[in-house]
């Protein structure tokens, strides 16, 4: 038997049921709350990715330490290629070019001197990095966001420190960087001096990477690592030169397109660099 509905219930009916005014003010509301969050979460991840990138840092910072004390003071080598200067050699910390595909270029890590100190692929790649690779198929992240200073064991630089010894201060000297996504090719990150400066050659070489706000991750031969923050000529030159348009402003993996790049005279973030080098 059908039961009529009750004049309550049809008002009950209608009085539970949402009306389309309360309905866009509840979706406006939760609009006003996303727009609130989200920026927060995003800056959260960024937070997370530029901590993930300093504990990769001082993995290969123990690396290279390990290293050293197995073979009587001596840093891992870091030298370039001498038939070409874009590629690490076959006996440095790290092999190839990180801009040019090869048949061996999954296997650049692990050929590396001081991958047996460590075992893992991943730590060499920051979190934040989306820069990519040209492959005969298509595209392919690159594999390596992080390059050691010419300051150490560099066959390209004279004054390179070759052993724990040649250390002034160790809590002030660079190793590892975080390099600009259009510069990195080989193994070494090239650094002007003070010398270099105060002889007016205001010029980028190898400039380090802007990720993290702005912020670039450094490892120092005592251990630790860091961010350091760019105020001057490495946050320009990281909006021009990035990961989103690396393949318009690196055409060619043979040519970094940073080498010579002219900076503004007395650059903080050029000096601060300088002061991460054992030499001045």
């Amino acid at each position: 038997m059908r039961i009529k509905p009750t004049r309550f219930d049809s008002e009950f009916l209608r009085r539970s049921a949402f009306t389309l005014i309360e309905l866009l003010v509840v979706i406006a509301i939760i609009a006003i709350l996303a727009g609130m969050l989200l920026p927060s979460l995003g800056n959260a991840k960024k937070k997370a990715q530029g901590t993930q990138c300093l504990s990769d840092l001082k993995q290969l910072q123990m690396a290279f330490i390990l290293y050293s004390g197995d073979f009587e003071d001596k840093f891992v080598p870091n030298d370039n290629d001498p038939l070409q200067a874009t590629a690490a050699s076959t006996n440095s910390w790290i092999s190839g070019n990180v801009q040019q595909w090869t048949t061996a270029y999954q296997s650049n890590i692990s050929q590396g001197k001081l991958f047996r100190y460590h075992s893992s692929e991943k730590i060499y790649l920051c979190p934040a990095s989306r820069a990519t690779v040209v492959t005969p198929t298509g595209f392919l992240p690159h594999h390596r966001s992080y390059s050691m200073s010419v300051g150490i064991a560099c066959n390209v630089v004279a004054t390179s420190a070759r052993r724990a010894a040649d250390i002034i201060k160790s809590s002030d000297v660079a190793v590892f960087l975080e390099e600009n996504a259009a510069s990195i090719d080989n193994g070494a990150q090239g650094i002007r001096s003070n010398t270099d400066l105060n002889n007016n050659q205001w010029s980028a070489w190898n400039p380090p990477s802007g990720r993290h706000n702005n912020s670039g991750a450094l490892s120092f031969t005592d251990g630790h690592a860091e961010l350091f923050r760019w105020k001057g000529e490495f946050v320009r030159i990281n909006q021009l030169y990035n990961d989103q348009n690396l393949r318009t402003v690196r055409p060619s993996a043979l040519v970094n397109p940073l080498n010579g790049l002219t900076i503004a005279p007395n650059d903080v973030d050029s000096r601060k660099l300088a002061n991460a080098l054992n030499y001045q």
